[in-house]
Parts: C-alpha cells; sequence; structure tokens
C-alpha cells in the first residue's frame, strides 16, 4: 500500500465477510472484540504493507461438504491519523479467499468380496468395507467404519468413532470416547466399549453389550440380549420379541439385572 502524504503513519482494519469462514493471524495484528474484524497497528506504509502480505488467512473445517468452496471477502481500511485522531481514510473491498472442502478422513476401501483385513490409521479414517467375515482395525481417531454385510470384526481405538455393521453375528470392541455402534439386524452381536457417553443400537436377538462409565442409549434389541454398563445416567430400550412389548430402563434398573438377561417386564 502506500499514501501520497510522506512522512505519515497509518493503521489498517480488516474485516472479514463472514467470521465463521476463518481466522487472520499475523504479526502486529490484533483481533477485535468484534468477531471477524482485526486491526494492524500505525506504522509506516511500507512496514503495514510487509505485515499485510505476511498475514495467514486459516478456513474453517468441515464449514462446508466436501469438494464444495466457500469464498470470503476482505474489506480493507486504511486510515491516516495525525494528534491521534483519523484524518482520512480509503476502503478497498476487492481483496477474496476461496477455500475449498477436502474431505477430512483418509478413505480406505476395501475389495467387494469380503474376507479383508483392514488396517486404519491413527488419524480420522473413513473405511468401508463390503462382503462378510472382514476383520477391520480403526487404530484410534474419530473413525466412520462401515463393516460390510456381516460377520465382521472391528476394533475401535480411543476416540469419538462410529460403526455400522451388517448382518449378524459382529463383534466390536471400542476403547474411550463417544462411540456409536448401528446395525447388525440379525442379532448375535457382541458390542465392547470403554468410558464415554456411547450409543448403540444393534441386532435383534441375543445381542452382548457391555459399556463403561458414561451416559450410555442401548436400544435395538428384541430379547433374550445381555447388557451390562458403568455408571451414569444411562437409557435402555428393549424389544418384547414376540410379545412385541418394550420396556425401558434406568440406570438404577440395570444394576439389579447385572450378568444376567434382562427382558421387559411380562416377558
Amino acid at each position: 500500500m502506500s499514501d501520497v502524504d510522506s512522512g505519515v503513519q497509518d493503521s489498517l482494519t480488516i474485516v472479514l465477510s463472514s467470521a465463521a469462514n476463518g481466522t487472520l493471524s499475523g504479526t502486529s495484528l490484533t483481533a477485535s472484540s468484534t468477531a471477524g474484524t482485526y486491526t494492524l497497528a500505525a506504522a509506516t506504509p511500507a512496514t503495514l504493507t510487509g505485515e499485510l502480505q505476511d498475514l495467514t488467512f486459516t478456513p474453517t473445517l468441515h464449514e462446508a461438504a466436501a469438494g464444495s468452496t466457500v469464498t470470503t471477502n476482505f474489506a480493507l481500511t486504511a486510515s491516516q491519523t495525525a494528534g491521534g485522531s483519523i484524518v482520512t481514510s480509503a476502503t478497498n473491498s476487492t481483496t477474496s479467499v476461496i477455500a475449498t472442502e477436502t474431505s477430512s478422513y483418509n478413505v480406505i476401501n476395501d475389495p467387494a468380496n469380503g474376507h479383508a483385513k483392514i488396517y486404519g490409521t491413527s488419524g480420522n479414517d473413513q473405511i468401508t468395507a463390503f462382503g462378510t467375515q472382514n476383520q477391520i482395525y480403526g487404530e484410534g481417531g474419530n473413525d466412520l467404519i462401515n463393516a460390510g454385510a456381516g460377520q465382521a470384526i472391528v476394533s475401535l481405538g480411543n476416540g469419538n468413532s462410529t460403526a455400522t455393521l451388517g448382518g449378524s453375528s459382529n463383534a466390536v470392541v471400542g476403547g474411550d470416547g463417544n462411540m456409536t455402534v448401528t446395525g447388525g439386524p440379525g442379532g448375535y452381536n457382541g458390542v465392547a466399549l470403554g468410558n464415554g457417553n456411547d450409543m448403540v443400537k444393534v441386532g435383534s436377538t441375543h445381542d452382548i453389550i457391555v459399556l463403561g462409565t458414561g451416559t450410555d442409549k442401548v436400544s435395538g434389541m428384541l430379547g433374550m440380549s445381555f447388557i451390562t454398563t458403568g455408571g451414569g445416567n444411562d437409557t435402555i430400550v428393549l424389544g418384547g420379541g414376540q410379545h412385541g412389548r418394550r420396556g425401558r430402563w434406568q440406570q438404577h434398573d440395570l444394576e439389579r439385572h447385572r450378568q444376567r438377561h434382562i427382558h421387559p417386564a411380562g416377558c
């Protein structure tokens, strides 16, 4: 930037078109109490130009769907001051940044014939398996896992992961975190998770669910299922098998029914 008046200092105010789109950072940059507004302190035009060129804009992650773009416009107002007062200013609004949203997951796909052994990374993985009898190892992170058509073994490390099961006779083991496990409509599924606020909705009959401490929600079983949980305000919603009845259980009910099959009253 330049100033027709020599020997003066200018300050620069930068306003983002949307504060939700990202943040600015850089030397001598001060964030205003108004979101999306920043200031470069008064300096010579040459110094101010260097500071402006060194600014970094960091887009907000996951603001839009993968592959879509987010445009952020910048309004730059240069102000010349004298005696602590602004004597003149000029605004330029032609600067913009276009950010393209990319997938935040490592995408790992399995051949469609099943019987695969799939290893994720320590980061966030999106793993899709097909067929049956797959072995999937998430290795930690916040993973999205589709385990295939049934009889899968899924190992989740610590993190906030989601596993979707197919068929029946699946086994899921997870560490600590807020896990979600759904599917396995054929029953005979086993799910064992660590501490965290987990949501499990699997199977039909003969499912075994073991959860750690946390506020857990379990539903989907129709009968002949075993459930045990740690401390926390848990909610269990069970179907009534051939009787078609439902029972709603809270943590104090479960404490009386640990280590045994749980059935709704009257079944």
